[in-house]
């Protein structure tokens, strides 16, 4: 498994190099692209591809962590709620 501090330094240097609003505006891109993969999936495509489909969710995970950092947002917040969520499912 990757240690968080390889994927934090990974997240930062996409920050140095871009402003807030070009990265928002990427991983919107990012997540319109994972849509149409899942699309492709669901509709049963000969596009779809198990490598595009890994390859856009590290996209989106990528820049969700951006934007993330850039706003302040600690990985445990995100797990809080990301338990909320899961108990919310169970019920």
């Amino acid at each position: 498994m990757i240690e968080e501090n390889k994927f934090i330094k990974l997240s930062k240097r996409i920050i140095v190099h871009n402003n807030y609003d070009t990265n928002v505006a990427c991983c919107i891109e990012e997540m319109s692209e994972l849509i149409k993969v899942l699309c492709k999936e669901q509709r049963k495509s000969k596009k779809f591809s198990m490598e595009n489909l890994k390859e856009e969710i590290s996209h989106v995970i990528l820049m969700c962590s951006v934007i993330a950092i850039e706003n302040n947002i600690t990985n445990e917040d995100l797990y809080n709620i990301q338990i909320n969520a899961v108990e919310r499912m169970e019920n």
